[in-house]
């Protein structure tokens, strides 16, 4: 009979881990797979894989063997081998590109996962974690711009590197080595496909350095009353290792033979500028909300997948509840291979190891020239947060677990700290934070001000503060809660009390919904951008089907409410297309935005940069597609100037400009750079409209 219960019990255990784990899997590749057919090629996507394959002449394989970026002669060179996968996907179809994406970020997921079973062994924990990573607000890129795929990979090889050194800690022997063979091959494969998660893997390891999970006391440093696990101070002195000889490499043999395409700055290096970068960044990180919430106000998705948010946000709320209730005994003494913090449970243990590993980020980014940023009008400044995506997955829902059992135990304070929360937030707010009752609406008005977004904004507010403020005055007399319950060796044992499960599952479903809501609105303004930007293409065919040699196309686009920042708005995110619709090397384009204007010519610029491009002649190929040589300064009798305002391009008979000096001068449009005969459409065209 207690044979026949223990199947059943280590037969439910599994069920509850393989969902926990797969289900994550399922709802990433859900969200993030709905907008795949309508998403298409943003900012540099031009140059690594169009341009790319434009140069190869047709030839997919001398394509996919490109350095289509220079990656191998600068300081990433594993993202050149790991990009192949890419270019392989995008000569498949553009679709196929960005289900790589997809489908590598979900991979992520799952090894967060399994490191996140090893740390707490509770199953809606592992779920949470997953669900979280791939939905949390902050990084929303990084499934839209396929040129940022080495930041996947670099995460993906970091993650094996902590999950492998997880191994080898607990190992012996042999097997130890082994397992620290493979984490040493992962973490330099990840310092040389993007440097930025170096930190990550050793944060993990200096925990372990205080764990207790070591048996044989000879593994033990004593120090009075500090001991000091040998085997974690050891490894995390070999990757300590590895990543000085990366530093080693990148400053003495690099430049040998290639080049840095990131050199380093001693202005990020400022110890007051990096603590502020490193404050400013986690404050940012744990709340993105005021942002989010605008961006969503701003620019709603669609009603349809508002209705996918709110359902996702029911199975969530649904399937985590499910998880609590079977999860093993809170607190229970038999806690395995979990890894031990001093002064903390494995709640702590959790959320310390988040805060480690998001703190890591943020210290690697800050010594960077970017930052972390929630700045959607600059939208490419967001691709760097996915660095810290990691860490907060880890903490926040620990963090949330101590916060209940705050509550738990001190649920009359609880509920006026959180009382006051709400008040300062809704009445005063930080300057940053938009206060709920400062907004003023310019759009159409809800009880005669409020726009129908804050209108419901300003309605959750209002019933928070009602429920806060019943729950505190009702605590002076609580009673003992009711608790969910499992079934265990002994009986029935009760896990946490329904209310606080309820209050959990709640708590990830919000980030779910607010989350998914806020991808679903970044991805339907870059499907629109992408669908305006091949529909002003297919017009510029009928409107000039034909130009003459070193002709400089200028795109005005002044529609309201577009951020300079926005895809295709400078040289390398346009000249890429002229070339692949003209197959002309000599063809160049930018917007009006990111040119410099001069008595005798104009000069074309990149990010403030002069831009660059092919000498006269050369095409490009394997060892060269993204050019160097800047662009000299062009004529005035080159130009061809162009108007597109979101569904229509036509020619502009002149452009009003001010000079570098601040002269006023009339630029005149050159048609008769047009020639009377239409250009067939390249191969790379037709792949990329005929999808």
């Amino acid at each position: 009979m207690y044979s026949e219960f223990r199947l059943q019990k280590l037969s439910s255990r599994g069920l509850c881990q393989i969902i926990a784990i797969l289900a994550p899997v399922i709802i990433g590749l859900f969200v993030h797979g709905m907008h795949v057919n309508r998403l298409g090629l943003y900012w540099d996507d031009g140059v690594q894989f169009m341009q790319g394959w434009q140069a190869a002449d047709g030839n997919i394989i001398r394509f996919i063997l490109s350095d289509t970026f220079g990656y191998l002669r600068a300081e990433r060179p594993v993202a050149h081998f790991l990009m192949m996968i890419h270019r392989a996907a995008f000569a498949f179809s553009l679709s196929a590109l960005h289900w790589s994406l997809v489908v590598l970020l979900v991979l992520n997921a799952v090894v967060l996962e399994i490191i996140a079973l090893r740390i707490v062994k509770e199953h809606w924990f592992v779920f949470a974690v997953g669900i979280i990573f791939l939905t949390y607000p902050f990084a929303p890129l990084h499934v839209i711009w396929p040129a940022t795929a080495h930041y996947l990979w670099a995460c993906l090889l970091a993650l094996l590197t902590i999950l492998f050194s997880d191994y080898g800690l607990r190992a012996t022997g042999m097997q130890r080595l082994t397992w620290y063979a493979l984490a040493a091959i992962t973490y330099m494969a990840s310092l040389l496909t993007h440097e930025v998660f170096a930190l990550i893997p050793p944060a993990f390891v200096s925990l372990w350095v205080l764990s207790k999970n070591g048996q044989n006391a000879a593994e033990w440093y004593h120090l009075g009353q500090i001991s000091l696990y040998r085997p974690a101070l050891w490894w995390l002195s070999v990757l300590v290792g590895v990543f000085g000889v990366y530093g080693l490499w990148r400053v003495l043999i690099l430049p040998m033979y290639g080049a840095s395409q990131y050199p380093s700055s001693m202005i990020e290096l400022n110890p007051i500028m990096l603590a502020k970068k490193i404050l400013v960044g986690v404050e940012i990180v744990f709340n993105p909300w005021p942002p989010v919430l605008k961006r969503i106000a701003l620019s709603p998705p669609p009603l349809t997948y508002v209705f996918v948010s709110t359902s996702l946000f029911t199975v969530v709320w649904l399937l985590t509840l499910w998880l609590l209730r079977r999860s093993p005994v809170n607190d229970h003494p038999d806690r395995g291979d979990a890894v031990h913090i001093p002064s903390g449970d494995h709640w702590a243990q959790a959320a310390i190891i988040g805060i480690a590993c998001l703190i890591a980020a943020a210290v690697a980014i800050a010594v960077s020239p970017t930052l972390i940023s929630m700045d959607t009008g600059m939208m490419v400044s967001l691709r760097v947060n996915f660095v810290a995506t990691v860490g907060v997955a880890l903490a926040l829902p620990a963090l949330f677990v101590l916060l209940v059992r705050f509550y738990h135990r001190s649920p009359t304070l609880a509920g006026v700290v959180a009382l006051v929360g709400l008040i300062y937030i809704g009445f005063i707010g930080a300057p940053k934070a938009d206060a709920i009752f400062s907004q003023i609406s310019g759009m159409p008005v809800l009880f005669g001000r409020y726009n129908l977004a804050y209108g419901s904004l300003l309605m959750a507010y209002v019933l928070a503060v009602i429920f806060v403020t019943i729950m505190t005055v009702l605590s002076f007399a609580r009673h003992k809660p009711r608790g969910t319950w499992r079934r265990g060796t002994y009986g029935e044992a009760a896990v946490m009390p329904h209310s606080h499960a309820c209050l959990l599952s709640g708590a990830v479903a919000g980030l779910v919904l607010l989350g998914t809501l806020f991808h679903f609105s970044i991805k339907e303004e870059l499907a629109t951008e992408w669908r305006q930007h091949t529909t002003m293409l297919e017009q510029l065919r009928t409107l000039a089907p034909a130009v003459k040699d070193n002709t400089f196309i200028v795109i005005v686009r002044h529609e309201p409410g577009r951020s300079p920042f926005a895809p295709y708005g400078e040289h390398w995110s346009l000249s890429p297309y002229f070339l692949v619709l003209y197959d002309n090397w000599t063809i160049i384009a930018n917007t009006d935005q990111n040119l410099r204007f001069y008595a005798d010519g104009v000069e074309s610029t990149y990010w403030g940069a002069v831009a660059t491009w092919f000498p006269p002649g050369v095409k490009g190929g394997p060892t060269l597609t993204h050019a160097k040589l800047p662009i000299p300064r062009i004529g005035y009798d080159r130009l061809l100037l162009f108007a597109f305002d979101g569904s229509k391009l036509r020619m502009l008979p002149q452009l009003e400009a001010k000079t570098t000096l601040g002269d006023a001068i009339i630029v005149h449009n050159n048609p008769d750079r047009i020639l009377d005969r239409m250009t067939p459409r390249t191969a790379v065209w037709r792949h990329l409209i005929d999808r």
